[in-house]
């Protein structure tokens, strides 16, 4: 596979996100219309977001979307990946590792020295792929809906 091409994301790339989404959350129901929303919403925030995809042969084949935020603990700003994803036919070829350093030179060019993400506990694939990264397992996340 060739080398993807980093890039923002547009408008035009919405579809294809989506269905990178679906394999990200294989057992969730995504209301596109809502997703859409958030998209062109962080889309226009770009001093909070970056949503940025991997493009190979003219198809969307990854998807990262950063956020940034003043955190305490950080004593800064942090950056937390809230989406990664590479399309499961493309997996292995480099496009996970191309997003990461992607969001890893914007964070540099900021001076924001870490980056943290969340990865649900079946995606055993893709623990291995941080680790190798220098992703480092630090904390269980917690969820509750109110």
């Amino acid at each position: 596979m060739q080398t993807p091409l980093v890039r923002n994301a547009e408008v035009r790339d919405f579809e294809e996100i989506v269905e990178l989404l679906k394999q990200l959350w294989p057992e969730k129901k995504i209301n596109v219309r809502k997703v859409k929303k958030i998209f062109l919403e962080q889309s226009a925030k770009k001093d909070s977001y970056s949503t940025l995809v991997a493009e190979a042969k003219g198809k969307i084949v990854g998807l990262i979307i950063p956020s940034y935020r003043l955190n305490i603990h950080s004593e800064g700003v942090a950056v937390c990946i809230d989406e990664l994803v590479v399309d499961k036919n493309c997996r292995s070829n480099g496009i996970g590792r191309a997003l990461i350093e992607a969001g890893a030179s914007f964070c540099r060019k900021r001076k924001i020295a870490g980056v943290s993400l969340t990865s649900a506990f079946h995606r055993k694939g893709a623990h291995i792929f941080y680790e190798k990264m220098g992703f480092e397992k630090v904390s269980f996340k917690f969820e509750k809906e109110v």
